[in-house]
């Protein structure tokens, strides 16, 4: 049951990754300066974090 928790976390994890960069994307695309410098800085540093996760959670 646990590992069931656990995949069910990594999916959550994975859809709010999509989520957060089409929303980024969206804001690039109509946004003003200051927005697109928060997008750019905030995504990668998301999607890093997220990927350490998992491969902690494995290891």
């Amino acid at each position: 049951m646990k590992k069931f928790y656990a995949q069910i976390d990594m999916w959550v994890r994975v859809l709010v990754i999509v989520v957060v960069i089409v929303l980024g994307l969206r804001v690039l695309i109509y946004s003003t300066e200051v927005w697109r410098k928060i997008i750019i800085i905030g995504v990668p540093l998301l999607v890093y974090n997220t990927i350490a996760y998992v491969k902690k959670k494995k290891c």
